[in-house]
């Protein structure tokens, strides 16, 4: 369900691109665009808070006790309400007044402008009080809610982008009360699924300040990791624009847009697998961990391997389907951005362990020490003289570094971790195996000359290769038998359900 989300959210989202711009045009949708980002610029408390709460539902369900998920629930609800608060008087006195004197808006849209940003801050508050819901849905391994709401989210927001261009009123505010008023059913749809569903999802007075401490101190160094990593893209993006000026920040913008769709790819198969493995954690059951560890390191390297070797081969013809003009420094960018972002996706299952176990703090300084490295070496390239695209050569070898960072972290507080197996196990079969569906799709690139058919080609080849591959040697027997017990008892499941005439 997670999968069918991301193909369908996907897919709409870039119809949605297309209604509104030509339902709002570009000076409105630039000027939503520019507000709505201001407002937005905190979204990292949302990613940070629902990791931590998630976590701490998670262990409780590992420890089975009841009474401290209510606590976790009810402290959670705190934490957001208060953040809430905060933030809606900080944007509605400081941000208001930088948005009034910074931000550059047109003199007759300016009414229209700062109506749509009070309704975008609503918008953002609503996500944020999800939270507690959408945590408790993802510890009790419910995501299929997760995956309809959001389907059903990003559908209603395809309908308020039409309506605009149906109603008299004025487009900017009615698109931006059209998106608070999503943002509002989204949130009692998950509050009725948690208040209904479960137990846990009842408020109740917590005098256990502990508690708090705990939530805050692990969200506190959660964000460390999303600020550095945040810092790390706006940063490259300033010292593009200060070396070799804003037209080089183009390219790399673009290249983001690749990397939030891998992002979201691989956060995806990690949603599902997180709450078990802190589950299991708390319930001391080290094996089983460890059986899910393997199993998610394996699953993301190979789906990982699986899309970016076709689209890495194929990227000047895939460019030239979504952009209109496509430079070869364009294509880099994009091809490099995917060497990235494969290597920073193998970082996720390594970071639940360490959230399970609670070292978060000797965790998270050590590794972001390393990742904020990125920029000092990204200006040293510059001024040595090296071109635009060496900013992918600091960004990749920080996140080496820092893989390599986290795995002696691993190492040394979960002591059942293997390096030696880690290797063996996953590090030279995904190699080899990339190798082998890089050089099979690199072949067929190079003699098939029509693009269309190149690309369907490499495609096909490439997801063949890699299952093959996967199936001989990039898993342990065990595995295969749980693989092909798990395609037999879907395939007896189908014909038992296939009506008789």
């Amino acid at each position: 369900m997670l999968f069918v989300r991301i193909f369908v959210v996907t897919i709409l989202n870039l119809f949605i691109l297309r209604i509104i711009l030509n339902s709002l045009g570009k000076q409105d949708y630039g000027i939503y665009n520019t507000i709505a980002g201001f407002v937005t610029t905190a979204v990292f408390f949302n990613t940070v808070l629902a990791l931590s709460i998630q976590r701490f539902y998670s262990y409780a369900i590992g420890e089975q006790r009841a009474e401290r998920q209510t606590e976790i629930f009810t402290a959670s609800v705190n934490i957001v309400a208060a953040l809430s608060l905060c933030l809606f008087v900080f944007m509605e006195t400081v941000g208001l007044w930088f948005a009034d004197t910074h931000l550059v808006i047109p003199p007759d849209r300016t009414a229209a402008a700062f109506s749509a940003y009070h309704l975008a801050l609503g918008t953002f508050i609503c996500s944020l009080a999800q939270i507690p819901f959408t945590a408790a849905i993802f510890a009790n391994e419910d995501a299929n809610f997760y995956a309809v709401i959001s389907i059903i989210e990003v559908t209603l927001k395809m309908v308020a982008a039409w309506l605009v261009s149906q109603t008299s009123a004025d487009g900017l505010v009615f698109y931006a009360a059209a998106l608070f008023a999503v943002a509002l059913l989204t949130l009692c749809a998950y509050a009725a699924i948690g208040l209904h569903r479960y137990k846990e999802c009842r408020y109740r007075r917590v005098t256990d300040r502990q508690l708090y401490r705990k939530l805050i101190s692990f969200s506190g160094w959660t964000m460390l990791g999303s600020v550095s990593n945040v810092g790390m893209f706006q940063g490259s993006i300033i010292l593009l624009d200060m070396v070799f000026g804003p037209l080089a920040t183009v390219p790399f913008a673009i290249a983001q847009q690749i990397y939030n769709a891998f992002n979201a790819l691989s956060n995806s198969m990690l949603l599902t697998l997180r709450p078990p493995m802190i589950k299991a954690y708390a319930a001391r059951q080290f094996d089983h961990l460890n059986h899910l560890f393997d199993a998610s390191n394996k699953f993301i390297a190979y789906m990982m391997i699986l899309v970016s070797v076709p689209l890495f081969m194929e990227m000047d013809f895939i460019l030239t389907l979504w952009l209109v003009d496509v430079t070869q420094q364009d294509i880099l960018f994009a091809r490099l951005i995917i060497v990235f972002v494969v290597c920073m996706a193998l970082s996720g299952p390594l970071t639940v362990v360490m959230q399970a176990s609670g070292y978060i703090r000797q965790y998270h300084l050590p590794v972001e020490s390393v990742t904020l490295m990125c920029l000092p070496l990204t200006y040293i390239l510059f001024r040595s003289g090296q071109p635009p695209h060496s900013v992918f050569y600091a960004m990749t070898g920080t996140c080496i570094a820092a893989h390599v960072v986290r795995l002696l972290c691993l190492q040394h507080y979960y002591p059942p971790f293997s390096m030696r197996h880690y290797v063996a196990a996953l590090v030279l079969p995904a190699l080899l195996v990339a190798v082998i569906t890089a050089a099979v799709a690199a072949s067929l690139h190079a003699r098939i000359i029509t693009p269309v058919l190149r690309t369907v080609v490499v495609a096909a080849a490439s997801v063949a290769t890699t299952v093959l591959c996967v199936l001989l040697f990039g898993i342990d027997k065990q595995e295969r038998q749980l693989l092909v017990s798990m395609v037999r008892n879907r395939q007896k499941s189908s014909t038992s359900n296939t009506p008789r005439p």
